[in-house]
């Protein structure tokens, strides 16, 4: 009996002992998604990611403002204990082509998430704003729904002059009336955790320098969506049919990284602002071909002629057809 009893105490030990699956373990999202402290970063798209404290209108849920800038325009977030929160996002271009719409003033037409289905008036303050995007902490292979949300468009110019957003009615776009795309939510898998240096390469070439996360839209806009979320960066990689996109940095190398022509402009069926969409491979004139409709900015970076080519020795073509990363030789934007 003594000795029955001492092989059960040895086996309890060694059960307690093993290792825990790392399935289980839980991850603190917010550590990953966003943070007015995070590292500034170059992604393969040419946009440069950094982060602020700044905020327009209060957070939900006693959280606190972190807002992504890309390049000149900007996607603002709430972070805190309940989790991440998104409001507005100025880099909408919903028309065919990838162009602005328009209120009925002619103002630059953005939007905001905003919770339920309010019926809002011609220049009325939006307030309240800001949805539920990813909850604060998960596991490996669980799953949660965004909260319940429209997107209301909002004047662009009012909120830069007078930081407030008001209700606009557009002009030029019909799929977004008032309520605007209403009910709209994604499920949401978080499907891994990838430690620093552990053998994961972006399309770039390089690995992820922190701990990373792995998320995908299973359902909802956007889905079959993969997003990459490096620890105090933000958003480093995304992934989507015909779309790879990845971290930039020493030793990088955005020949693997890849673009495609993205979902129908000016769909109101999919207003996932998180698609970055790589513009390389593009003529100068094609760009929207290969541009996302909620990825304006920069319209293509290779038609900056300020941006040195790649070849500076390369003969102008009046076709346009060959690729490099400036449309100009000079201010003229002669091709390249």
């Amino acid at each position: 009996m003594k000795k029955l009893f001492f092989i059960l105490t040895l086996l309890h030990l060694y059960t307690f002992m093993l290792p825990r699956p790392a399935s289980a373990q839980s991850t603190d999202l917010t550590q990953f998604i966003a943070g007015p402290n995070f590292i500034e970063h170059l992604l393969s798209t040419g946009e440069t990611i950094r982060f602020t404290n700044q905020g327009t209108t209060a957070c939900p849920g006693g959280s606190s403002p972190a807002r992504m800038y890309k390049n000149n325009n900007y996607e603002q977030y709430c972070v805190g204990s309940s989790g991440v929160f998104r409001q507005e996002d100025t880099s909408w271009a919903p028309l065919p082509g990838f162009q602005d719409a328009h209120c009925l003033n002619g103002d630059r037409a953005i939007y905001t998430l905003d919770p339920g289905c309010t019926k809002y008036s011609e220049g009325q303050i939006v307030s309240g704003d800001g949805t539920l995007w990813a909850i604060p902490s998960a596991s490996v292979g669980q799953t949660w729904n965004t909260q319940v949300h429209q997107i209301v468009t909002i004047d662009s110019v009012k909120l830069a002059n007078n930081n407030q957003k008001n209700y606009c009615t557009l002009v030029d776009l019909s799929g977004y009336s008032n309520p605007a795309a209403c009910n709209q939510s994604n499920t949401i898998l978080f499907a891994q955790f990838i430690p620093a240096n552990s053998g994961f390469r972006f399309c770039t070439g390089i690995e992820n320098p922190e701990d990373m996360i792995k998320l995908q839209n299973t359902g909802g806009a956007g889905s079959g969506e993969t997003y990459y979320f490096m620890k105090g960066y933000g958003l480093v990689g995304f992934e989507a049919t015909g779309f790879i996109a990845g971290l930039m940095g020493p030793g990088a190398n955005p020949s693997g990284c890849t673009g495609g022509s993205g979902p129908p402009p000016g769909s109101p069926s999919n207003p996932n602002p998180l698609l970055w969409s790589p513009v390389l491979k593009v003529g100068c004139p094609d760009y929207k071909t290969n541009f996302h409709y909620l990825r304006p900015y920069p319209g293509n970076p290779m038609c900056d002629p300020l941006i040195p080519r790649t070849n500076p020795d390369a003969e102008s073509d009046p076709n346009k057809k060959y690729n490099t990363l400036s449309c100009g030789n000079s201010l003229s934007g002669e091709s390249t």
